[in-house]
C-alpha cells in the first residue's frame, strides 16, 4: 500500500502553505520572539493598532487573552451568549470573546475586568485549558516543585494545568523560576501559543497515523478490500538532492531583495560550492539558512561570530541559550557544516571532519533516510510543517526572483 498522509496533516500542510505567504509580507515583526509573533500574525491570533504596530513588548490585556486564546484554538465565538459582567458592554469590540471565555472560566464573577494585564499563571493555565488539556493530570509535580523555586506563590486554581503545560515543554521558566504573578506581554503570550498550537497538531497527527496504521493493518489481513485511490492523500515533496533549481545570482538577488545582511549575500557562493561537493541542493539550504539566521541578521540565540547558518547545536546540548549551539571558526566553516548535518540527514557524505552533532543524528534510526524538504519537519525541528515553510516562504520565491540586469 502507498504511503499515505492523513486529513489532519494535509489541513496542516494547507495552513502553512498559505499562511507562509502572509509570514513573507513586508511589516513582519522582526525581535527575539518573530518566528512567534508572525505566526500568531499570520493566524490572526494577534493583530497590530490603527498604524499595523504588532507592539510586541507591550503587556497582555485580559480582553486579548480572551481573544488571542480563541483564536488560536479556532472556537467559534457565534455561538456565545450573553454575560454578566457590568463592565463589558454588548457594544465593546471584545464582548462575543470575554463570551465565550466565560464558558471556560473557573469562576463567574461580576466583572471582567478587560483593560487589566493579564498575569502568567492565568494565562498559562487557560492557554492548557482552552487548547484541550484541561482533563489531563499532572504526574511529574515534584519534577515541576524542583524546577520552580517559586511554584508555591501559583493560584491552586491553575497549578495543576500549569504542571501539565510544563510536561508537554510548552511551558518554560527562567532561571528557576516561573513568575506566575508577573504580567505577560504579547510577545511571551505568542511564544507559548506558538507552542501550544504545533502541540495540539503533532498530538491530533499522532492519533490520526494511529488510526491510520490499524487501517493498514487490517487492510493487510485483507487484501482483497478495495481502497479508493482517490481517499489516499499523497504529501507534496521537494528533493534535497540535486541540482538546485536557482542560480546563485538568483540567490543573492532575492537575498538581497528582502534586506539581508551582507554577510548572508556573501556566503551564497559558498552554498553552491557545497552544493556541488556533497549533491545537495544549494538552493534548499540557503533558503533554510535564511529561516534559521533570519537573512543573516540573527536575531535569535545563535550569534554572528559563531557563523552557524543553520542553528546546529553541540553535541549533547538540549537549552536554546547561545553557548548550546555550535561555534564554526569562519563562515565557510558553518556553511560546510551545515552540508555535513544535512548530510547525516540524506545519507551524503560529510566534507572534511563533522561536528559532534553531525554524529548524534547519525545514531538516529531514520539518518540517511530523509529525501525531500518536507520530511524536516519533526525531524530536524519539532514543528510538523517546519519544511513546509522553508519551500513555501523562502525556496519557492527564491526561484521565482529575477536577476537585475
Amino acid at each position: 500500500m502507498k504511503n499515505t498522509i492523513t486529513k489532519v496533516f494535509a489541513a496542516v500542510a494547507a495552513s502553512a502553505l498559505f499562511f507562509g505567504t502572509v509570514l513573507s509580507s513586508a511589516g513582519a515583526y522582526n525581535g527575539w520572539a518573530d518566528e512567534y509573533i508572525n505566526f500568531c500574525n499570520a493566524r490572526g491570533i494577534i493583530t497590530g493598532n490603527e498604524n499595523g504596530d504588532l507592539m510586541p513588548e507591550e503587556k497582555l490585556t485580559r480582553e486579548q487573552m480572551a481573544k488571542m486564546l480563541l483564536t488560536a484554538f479556532s472556537i467559534d465565538t457565534a455561538s456565545a451568549g450573553k454575560i454578566g459582567y457590568f463592565d463589558v458592554a454588548a457594544d465593546r469590540w471584545s464582548y462575543k470573546y470575554i463570551s465565550k471565555y466565560s464558558e471556560y472560566a473557573f469562576v463567574q464573577k461580576d466583572l471582567f475586568r478587560p483593560d487589566e494585564n493579564v498575569t502568567r499563571e492565568e494565562f498559562f493555565a487557560m492557554a492548557v485549558k482552552i487548547a484541550g488539556y484541561g482533563n489531563m493530570t499532572p504526574l511529574r509535580k515534584d519534577a515541576f516543585d524542583l524546577e520552580f523555586e517559586d511554584y508555591t506563590e501559583i493560584n491552586p486554581t491553575y497549578y495543576d494545568l500549569i504542571v501539565v503545560g510544563f510536561e508537554k515543554k510548552f511551558i518554560q521558566g527562567s532561571d528557576n523560576l516561573i513568575k506566575p504573578k508577573d504580567f505577560l506581554t504579547r510577545a511571551e503570550a505568542c511564544t507559548l501559543l506558538y507552542k501550544l498550537v504545533n502541540g495540539v497538531e503533532n498530538d491530533k497527527l499522532a492519533s490520526d497515523n494511529d488510526s491510520l496504521q490499524e487501517q493498514e493493518d487490517a487492510a493487510a489481513q485483507n487484501p482483497d478490500s478495495e481502497q479508493s485511490e482517490e481517499q489516499e492523500l499523497i504529501m507534496s515533496s521537494t528533493p534535497l538532492m540535486g541540482e538546485s533549481e536557482a542560480t546563485v545570482e538568483q540567490a543573492k538577488q532575492w537575498a538581497t531583495n528582502r534586506g539581508a545582511h551582507q554577510r548572508f549575500i556573501d556566503i551564497a557562493d559558498l552554498y553552491w560550492k557545497y552544493g556541488e561537493i556533497t549533491g545537495i541542493r544549494a538552493d534548499v539550504l540557503y533558503a533554510q539558512a535564511a529561516k534559521e539566521t533570519n537573512f543573516g541578521k540573527y536575531t535569535g540565540q545563535v550569534q554572528p561570530e559563531q557563523n552557524n547558518w543553520a542553528g546546529i547545536k553541540k553535541y549533547g546540548a538540549v537549552g536554546d541559550e547561545p553557548d548550546d549551539h555550535e561555534c564554526f571558526e569562519t563562515p565557510e566553516d558553518g556553511v560546510r557544516g551545515h552540508f555535513n548535518h544535512m548530510s547525516a540527514y540524506v545519507g551524503a557524505e560529510p566534507v572534511g571532519e563533522p561536528h559532534g552533532r553531525y554524529r548524534s543524528v547519525k545514531s538516529l534510526s531514520w539518518a540517511g533516510t530523509v529525501k525531500t524538504v518536507e520530511e524536516l519537519g519533526g525531524k530536524w525541528c519539532p514543528n510538523p510543517t517546519y519544511g513546509l515553510s522553508i519551500v513555501d516562504d523562502y525556496l519557492i520565491p527564491m526561484i521565482n526572483t529575477k536577476v537585475n540586469e
